[in-house]
Protein backbone atom coordinates (compact mmCIF):
# COMPACT_ATOMS: atom_id res chain seq x y z
CA UNK A 1 0.00 0.00 0.00
CA UNK A 2 1.53 3.16 -0.93
CA UNK A 3 0.48 6.98 0.74
CA UNK A 4 2.07 9.55 -0.49
CA UNK A 5 4.66 7.73 -2.22
CA UNK A 6 5.62 6.31 0.99
CA UNK A 7 5.26 1.90 0.60
CA UNK A 8 3.75 0.47 4.08
CA UNK A 9 3.08 -2.83 4.90
CA UNK A 10 0.86 -2.39 7.62
CA UNK A 11 -3.07 -3.35 7.11
CA UNK A 12 -5.93 -0.66 8.77
CA UNK A 13 -8.42 -2.66 10.69
CA UNK A 14 -10.65 0.70 10.46
CA UNK A 15 -10.12 0.68 6.12
CA UNK A 16 -10.63 -3.43 6.58
CA UNK A 17 -13.73 -2.87 8.51
CA UNK A 18 -15.48 -0.07 5.95
CA UNK A 19 -14.06 -2.17 2.71
CA UNK A 20 -15.78 -5.06 4.91
CA UNK A 21 -19.11 -3.17 5.83
CA UNK A 22 -19.19 -2.15 1.24
CA UNK A 23 -18.67 -5.84 0.35
CA UNK A 24 -21.23 -7.12 2.98
CA UNK A 25 -23.84 -4.31 1.61
CA UNK A 26 -23.31 -5.44 -2.02
CA UNK A 27 -22.97 -8.92 -1.54
CA UNK A 28 -25.74 -9.38 0.87
CA UNK A 29 -27.92 -6.52 0.73
CA UNK A 30 -27.74 -5.91 -2.94
CA UNK A 31 -27.17 -9.69 -3.49
CA UNK A 32 -24.30 -9.59 -6.20
CA UNK A 33 -22.68 -12.63 -5.94
CA UNK A 34 -19.01 -11.49 -6.64
CA UNK A 35 -18.95 -9.74 -3.50
CA UNK A 36 -19.78 -12.06 -1.41
CA UNK A 37 -16.39 -14.00 -1.10
CA UNK A 38 -14.85 -10.79 -0.65
CA UNK A 39 -17.30 -10.15 2.31
CA UNK A 40 -16.68 -13.48 4.06
CA UNK A 41 -13.19 -13.09 3.82
CA UNK A 42 -12.70 -9.94 5.62
CA UNK A 43 -15.05 -11.34 8.65
CA UNK A 44 -13.22 -14.42 8.78
CA UNK A 45 -9.64 -12.15 9.15
CA UNK A 46 -10.96 -9.97 11.57
CA UNK A 47 -12.30 -12.50 13.82
CA UNK A 48 -9.17 -13.93 13.64
CA UNK A 49 -7.06 -11.21 14.68
CA UNK A 50 -9.45 -10.40 17.31
CA UNK A 51 -7.63 -10.62 20.68
CA UNK A 52 -8.43 -13.58 22.33
CA UNK A 53 -9.22 -14.14 26.17
CA UNK A 54 -5.51 -15.09 27.06
CA UNK A 55 -4.74 -11.58 26.36
CA UNK A 56 -1.89 -12.49 23.97
CA UNK A 57 -1.18 -9.90 21.55
CA UNK A 58 1.72 -11.18 18.97
CA UNK A 59 3.64 -8.28 17.79
CA UNK A 60 6.43 -8.20 15.68
CA UNK A 61 8.89 -8.01 18.78
CA UNK A 62 7.20 -11.28 20.35
CA UNK A 63 4.28 -11.50 22.44
CA UNK A 64 3.02 -9.38 24.93
CA UNK A 65 -0.08 -9.66 27.75
CA UNK A 66 -2.56 -7.23 27.75
CA UNK A 67 -5.37 -8.38 29.78
CA UNK A 68 -7.19 -4.85 29.15
CA UNK A 69 -7.83 -5.44 25.29
CA UNK A 70 -9.29 -9.04 25.22
CA UNK A 71 -11.81 -8.81 22.89
CA UNK A 72 -10.48 -5.86 20.85
CA UNK A 73 -8.97 -5.87 17.37
CA UNK A 74 -5.53 -4.65 16.49
CA UNK A 75 -5.42 -1.04 15.00
CA UNK A 76 -2.79 -2.33 11.97
CA UNK A 77 -0.93 -5.60 11.61
CA UNK A 78 1.35 -6.85 8.76
CA UNK A 79 1.85 -9.43 6.57
CA UNK A 80 2.23 -12.01 8.47
CA UNK A 81 -0.88 -10.76 10.72
CA UNK A 82 1.56 -9.59 13.25
CA UNK A 83 0.60 -6.46 15.18
CA UNK A 84 3.53 -3.72 14.38
CA UNK A 85 4.41 -1.17 17.39
CA UNK A 86 7.03 1.00 15.66
CA UNK A 87 4.66 3.05 13.62
CA UNK A 88 6.10 4.03 9.80
CA UNK A 89 8.30 6.95 9.30
CA UNK A 90 5.81 9.38 7.96
CA UNK A 91 3.51 9.07 11.21
CA UNK A 92 6.84 9.73 13.26
CA UNK A 93 7.82 12.93 11.12
CA UNK A 94 4.34 14.55 10.89
CA UNK A 95 3.77 13.74 14.99
CA UNK A 96 7.67 15.25 15.28
CA UNK A 97 6.61 18.47 13.24
CA UNK A 98 3.05 19.30 14.54
CA UNK A 99 4.67 18.66 18.19
CA UNK A 100 2.67 15.84 19.08
CA UNK A 101 4.19 13.78 21.51
CA UNK A 102 3.13 10.22 22.28
CA UNK A 103 0.43 9.97 24.79
CA UNK A 104 1.60 6.83 26.35
CA UNK A 105 4.91 4.87 26.23
CA UNK A 106 3.74 1.13 26.34
CA UNK A 107 2.26 -1.45 23.81
CA UNK A 108 -1.16 0.13 22.57
CA UNK A 109 -2.59 -2.47 19.85
CA UNK A 110 -5.97 -1.51 19.94
CA UNK A 111 -8.29 1.30 20.64
CA UNK A 112 -12.17 2.58 21.11
CA UNK A 113 -12.41 3.18 17.74
CA UNK A 114 -10.96 0.36 15.71
CA UNK A 115 -12.86 -2.15 18.00
CA UNK A 116 -16.31 -0.40 18.05
CA UNK A 117 -16.15 -0.22 13.87
CA UNK A 118 -14.83 -3.61 13.71
CA UNK A 119 -17.76 -4.66 15.99
CA UNK A 120 -20.26 -2.54 13.88
CA UNK A 121 -18.81 -4.49 10.86
CA UNK A 122 -19.32 -7.95 12.01
CA UNK A 123 -22.71 -7.12 13.80
CA UNK A 124 -24.14 -5.88 10.04
CA UNK A 125 -22.61 -8.59 8.42
CA UNK A 126 -23.64 -11.10 10.88
CA UNK A 127 -27.21 -9.79 10.17
CA UNK A 128 -27.35 -9.90 6.82
CA UNK A 129 -26.10 -13.50 6.10
CA UNK A 130 -27.34 -15.09 9.19
CA UNK A 131 -30.75 -12.94 9.01
CA UNK A 132 -29.95 -12.61 13.35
Amino acid sequence: MSTFGLTSNLASSLRTVHFGTLMTRLGYEYNIEDYKPHADRIAQLMLKQQIKKDGIVSTTDGNYYRPTTIGGFPMSWNNSLKVELNQPSYYQAVGYLLGAQKEYGGIIPTNTETTMDALAFLSYYKRLVYKK
